[in-house]
């Protein structure tokens, strides 16, 4: 005898399943959407705090190289945003479809870093290239 009154059927089983790869992919669209705007309020924060640091008469301060720097970081968290929002309805479809494990879109991760790489390799660049 069992010690639970109703066995769950394979079907419950595998519906309970599905919910649960729905649920993570929401929890992972989530953490992407945080991430974004992590780095887009950096990109703001970067500029604004450059602004003001220029109305103190500092004259180090590049406040083109600041304003592209948190222009680019911006662009960059919506573009990542986007990849993040197809990643997700990628997910749901193969899940709906049966097929929770294909992971279109595996080098999500290596995207990210890339591209905040290339960021700041950019960043560096024009720091070093431009003209004091």
């Amino acid at each position: 005898m069992s010690r639970f009154p109703h066995e769950p059927s394979s079907l419950e089983v595998n519906e309970l399943a599905k919910e649960r790869n729905r649920e993570a992919a929401e929890r992972t669209l989530t953490a992407w959407i945080q991430a974004c705007l992590v780095l887009m309020g950096s990109g703001i924060a970067v500029d604004r705090i450059v602004r003001n640091l220029d109305h103190f008469s500092h004259p180090n301060i590049k406040q083109g190289l600041a304003s592209l720097t948190g222009l680019s970081a911006i662009a960059l968290s919506l573009l990542l945003l986007v990849f993040a929002t197809l990643e997700h309805a990628f997910r749901l479809r193969a899940i709906a479809e049966g097929n929770p494990l294909s992971q279109p879109w595996q080098r999500s991760a290596a995207l990210t870093v890339g591209s905040v790489l290339l960021l700041g390799l950019f960043v560096l660049c024009l720091i070093v290239l431009m003209p004091e």
